[in-house]
């Protein structure tokens, strides 16, 4: 059975956290695109072994939003895709490794993606000040240069030698301080207590 974007009781997912406007991003804060997504839970595509281990870890923030998550539900519905998964196992996977944020505003006036249906990538990417992009897709890297120099924002491509020199950064860095902090157990106290 085929997940439905609107009506799946995978709908909804962990709590949607406001975006704090005022809050830095981690400098391993990350948007992934869905073909990225894809690679990562359902091809297991080589490019992307090391960021799974970042993400399992912990020590990597994949953030998404609702509509991304849609997105990927509707991908997963085709049938070149679903024969090859178990959509639902997948978006249990998405749910537990993506930090979801609510839909962003229309970032169009300040940069346009040729592809309107990526758009929504930079719109999460800019809005909540990640550092990173990851994609496979032509139209966004080809925003590359413009989104570093304006925004301060890096579209790599999950294969290139940049972003495989930062997953293996970040894995060597191990318990650094880049990594999110882990929430201490009710009643034990944390390094800042």
């Amino acid at each position: 059975m085929p997940l439905v974007a609107p009506k799946s009781p995978l709908r909804a997912p962990r709590t949607v956290k406001r975006i704090d406007k005022l809050a830095m991003p981690q400098a391993n804060t990350l948007v992934l695109d869905c073909n990225c997504w894809l690679d990562l839970l359902v091809f297991a595509d080589p490019s992307v072994a090391a960021l799974e281990k970042l993400l399992e870890g912990n020590q990597a923030d994949a953030i998404s939003c609702l509509s991304m998550r849609d997105e990927l539900i509707r991908v997963l519905n085709r049938p070149s895709i679903s024969k090859r998964c178990n959509p639902l196992a997948v978006m249990l996977n998405y749910d537990r490794l993506a930090r979801l944020h609510p839909d962003p505003p229309s970032q169009r006036l300040q940069i346009a993606c040729a592809d309107p249906d990526d758009q929504m990538f930079l719109d999460l990417a800019l809005t909540a000040k990640a550092p990173y992009l990851i994609s496979k897709d032509r139209q966004l890297l080809g925003l590359a240069k413009t989104c570093s120099t304006r925004f301060g924002l890096h579209i790599l491509s999950q294969s290139s030698v940049r972003f495989q020199w930062l997953c293996e950064r970040w894995v060597a860095e191990g318990e650094s301080e880049i990594h999110r902090p882990r929430l201490a157990p009710l009643g034990e106290a944390t390094e800042h207590d």
